[in-house]
């Protein structure tokens, strides 16, 4: 049994770096998500630590990478993730540095994904290496993933993997699972639903100098967004207050015609352990109370696109507690237990019986702005845990 010093020893900070660059400079931007170049990284890197390596494709174009470590025993499994996408970077000239550089400054990498989430990817990869070439042998078996569609929510990725892709590929199911999403080193276990809405209502169209002749289907509109936000807004002590948020909205043709058509979107957020099912009977009742009132409310689409309940897992959970150890190692700090807005890859852990956590280096202040970074240090610290945190999962022979 190697001494865990021994393993911290071996973590390459250089190479850490170099890595977290490198795939920084392979852009897999999402939409549309193009991953050739940055999953052919992963496979490569998966495949230089002996892992059996399967590419897990529910439809083409979308390879989720995924590698095993088999242990002696292979009581149990323990997986650790990130997705390989990234959101767009926007306008470049609103960088200080090349979006897709992947450069160094002021003890930083710059660059789109650098903390959401190429530095966890590079993070697993390096802190299997440090385990492997102190000479650790494993009871448990190891999962490295490298997922697709994350920013898009889409169900070819962590989705994908764990109803088809580890079965079809004789892989064992994890027991436990930690995505290294942005977290700033603190442990995150609890997190937000959310239910999307797309509206439309139909008016009818009249010249614009005569709108009594029509009916304003933005203004239908208006008034049944004022009425579905009139939900009531719970409070979570790790995840804050419910949220409604009308993101978008689109509806008339011209100035000078009453609009026919209007339609809107709306994101709403709930904190455990409610269900998205108390915002859909709302919503619901909320039409149902608006055509009593006004019956020219035509809505002719209530379209649910997204439906995710929140989920959390219990602060005195043996995974929390091994990460809770874990970073007060390396760290000398004993990390928070939070909630965040939503709950990314881990969904489809929880919701099927996984229980999982976040613990990351990103900050979500720089996540999907202009000039996103990662601490080196930070990126350091998050690898060596997951490092130690392989050794407690999985257990040494």
């Amino acid at each position: 049994m190697v001494d865990k010093a021994e393993v911290l020893s071996k973590l390459d900070e250089r190479g850490l770096i170099e890595l977290t660059r490198k795939l920084v400079r392979a852009p897999s931007v999402n939409p549309p998500g193009r991953y050739e170049e940055v999953s052919g990284i992963m496979r490569e890197e998966f495949e230089k630590l002996g892992l059996k390596v399967s590419i897990m494709e529910g439809e083409p174009g979308r390879p989720n990478v995924i590698g095993l470590l088999e242990g002696s025993e292979g009581k149990r499994t323990y997986m650790i993730s990130g997705h390989m996408d990234v959101v767009p970077e926007g306008d470049p000239s609103a960088w200080r540095y090349p979006p897709f550089g992947g450069e160094v400054h002021d003890g930083k990498i710059w660059g789109r994904g650098s903390a959401d989430m190429k530095c966890a990817l590079a993070g697993e990869i390096c802190a299997l290496k440090a385990v492997l070439e102190a000479g650790a042998e494993l009871k448990g078996n190891l999962l490295l993933g490298a997922t697709v569609d994350d920013e898009t929510a889409g169900p070819m990725g962590m989705k994908y993997v764990l109803e088809r892709g580890l079965r079809a590929a004789g892989f064992p199911r994890p027991d436990m699972v930690l995505v290294g999403e942005i977290s700033d080193m603190d442990i995150v276990g609890s997190f937000k639903g959310r239910v999307w809405y797309r509206v439309r209502v139909r008016g009818r169209t009249a010249h614009g100098g005569a709108p009594q002749f029509g009916i304003n289907a933005i203004e239908k509109a208006i008034a049944l967004i004022n009425e579905m936000k009139k939900m009531e807004l719970r409070d979570h002590p790790l995840v804050g207050r419910d949220t409604i948020n009308l993101g978008r909205i689109e509806g008339g043709t011209k100035v000078n015609i009453v609009p026919e058509l209007c339609t809107f979107e709306l994101d709403v957020r709930i904190g455990p352990p409610q269900s998205t099912q108390r915002v859909k009977d709302y919503v619901e009742s909320a039409v149902r109370r608006m055509r009593a009132i006004d019956p020219e409310l035509n809505v002719e689409e209530l379209t649910v696109t997204e439906d995710r309940d929140p989920l959390e897992v219990p602060e005195g959970h043996e995974l929390v507690e091994i990460i809770k150890r874990d970073v007060k190692e390396v760290t000398g700090r004993t990390p928070a237990f939070r909630g965040s807005l939503s709950s990314g890859d881990l969904y489809y852990c929880i919701k099927s019986g996984i229980p999982g956590i976040w613990l990351g280096a990103g900050k979500l202040e720089v996540a999907h702005a202009p000039n996103e970074y990662v601490e080196i240090d930070k990126l350091v610290s998050a690898s060596k845990v997951y490092a130690l945190s392989i050794l407690d999962v999985c257990e040494q022979k």
